[in-house]
């Protein structure tokens, strides 16, 4: 790989995604993309969202990269959708290290959005939209379930209180505020 960031693109499977929806036989089927790097320049900000216990509920435990059994968190393909108005929003995920990976969540998302949007036309619109970075780009902002923002100062991160983070989806109701760890 070169210096320049590999990210996979959409545009060169859009028409066999199309296909693939519409023939029950390769429903949720998507094929082979490009993991090349990218030769334009994003002119929006890099928006960096994390897969697992961000877009994908992650209810059930890990299972490997190319499984994802659970449904999205509840509003996040359409806040996706949304975000891609102001960002180049960038899907990096534990995942993205496989080929067989990026493929699930691509299909994945197609699939849900199918359901969410109601049309496979919305649904390829925002897969073509959204970009799967093979190595972390250099992000404005980053969203995961599993990170906490440093401030400046080492002092609120204690390593033996670290060792009890627990993601949103893991904690008990009344301790999901805003407050971290």
């Amino acid at each position: 790989m070169t210096t320049e960031q590999a990210i996979v693109t959409h545009d060169d499977v859009t028409r066999k995604m199309a296909d693939n929806l519409t023939d029950p036989t390769r429903r949720g089927h998507v094929p082979p993309i490009s993991t090349a790097p990218a030769t334009s320049v994003a002119t929006k900000p890099i928006l960096l969202v994390d897969f697992d216990g961000v877009i994908h509920s992650y209810k059930t435990r890990w299972l490997g990269a190319r499984v994802i059994p659970d449904p999205p968190v509840p509003g996040a393909l359409e806040w996706l959708d949304n975000a891609t108005n102001y960002f180049d929003v960038q899907i990096y995920s534990s995942r993205s290290h496989d080929p067989a990976g990026v493929q699930a969540m691509c299909s994945w998302i197609v699939a849900y959005a199918v359901h969410v949007f109601g049309s496979s036309a919305k649904a390829i619109d925002l897969i073509n939209k959204l970009k799967f970075p093979t190595t972390k780009p250099p992000a404005f902002l980053t969203i995961d379930d599993r990170a906490l923002t440093f401030e400046g100062t080492w002092d609120r991160f204690d390593p033996q209180l670290l060792l009890q983070f627990q993601p949103w989806y893991k904690r008990k109701k009344e301790m999901t505020d805003d407050k971290p760890v």
